[in-house]
């Protein structure tokens, strides 16, 4: 009778243990995996999820394509280079109804290219040009150029220039170049049918390279062309402003 009632007791025992150590419920946890982004696969049939587009971009405007500049376009370097050290160096604005101005430029231009000239010569500290050159500069500096006004120089001798009524030549006190020569940058024609060509030229240091002034300019027809004989500038400059 006590025997009976332990081997009940035992078998009571084992059914118990068989049923706990059964197979894991389908949502237990699986050893080794610690949370995470638990991803979710789509239903079968289901389309993929469509690409966004890329926003459209207004493109940015064209600039004109930079030209190698004509043989003629580049004989007028030498009075680019002209404009450019006498506005950057006495801070002044293109102005040809200034006589002050016009005087300022042609200074410039004689003293520093004046040699370029057949008739120009040497005389001492000054270098002399006949009227007709120094009338060819002018009309290359400006294309509004109508006449050298000869009665303002002698109102005004610290413009560095004079005319000699006996030789009928124009005199310039001679001066030293800053250290400094220009480059022509970018030359583009315009593209109204104009025929002009504007010019970026840029002043720099011969001693270490730097950049220390740039100018635009707007290259016209020289209205006076026709009348030349062997002209050194094939253009005159319509406009000229520092950048």
């Amino acid at each position: 009778m006590k025997k009976s009632a332990l081997l009940s007791l035992v078998l009571a025992v084992c059914l118990v243990v068989s049923a706990c150590s059964g197979t894991p419920a389908a949502n237990s946890p699986t050893p080794g995996v610690t949370g995470g982004a638990v991803l979710t696969p789509a239903p079968e049939g289901s389309a993929p999820p469509a690409e966004t587009a890329p926003a459209e971009t207004t493109p940015a405007p064209e600039e004109p394509s930079s030209i190698d500049p004509t043989p003629e376009v580049e004989a007028m370097l030498p009075i680019m280079d002209s404009l450019l050290l006498c506005m950057s160096e006495n801070s002044l604005t293109y102005d040809p109804a200034s006589p002050a101005f016009v005087y300022d430029a042609l200074y410039y231009a004689v003293v520093l290219y004046g040699n370029m000239h057949p008739l120009g010569a040497l005389d001492g500290g000054a270098f002399r040009l006949p009227l007709p050159g120094g009338q060819e500069f002018a009309t290359a500096l400006f294309a509004a150029y109508t006449d050298l006004d000869l009665a303002y120089l002698a109102e005004h001798p610290e413009l560095g220039v004079s005319y000699d009524e006996s030789t009928e030549e124009l005199v310039f006190l001679m001066s030293d170049r800053s250290s400094t020569e220009s480059r022509m940058e970018a030359c583009h024609e315009l593209s109204d049918g104009s025929g002009l060509y504007e010019v970026t030229v840029g002043l720099y240091s011969t001693d270490d390279g730097s950049l220390s002034a740039r100018a635009r300019f707007v290259l016209g027809e020289n209205p006076y062309l026709s009348g030349m004989t062997d002209p050194m500038f094939p253009y005159a400059v319509v406009s000229a402003e520092m950048l």
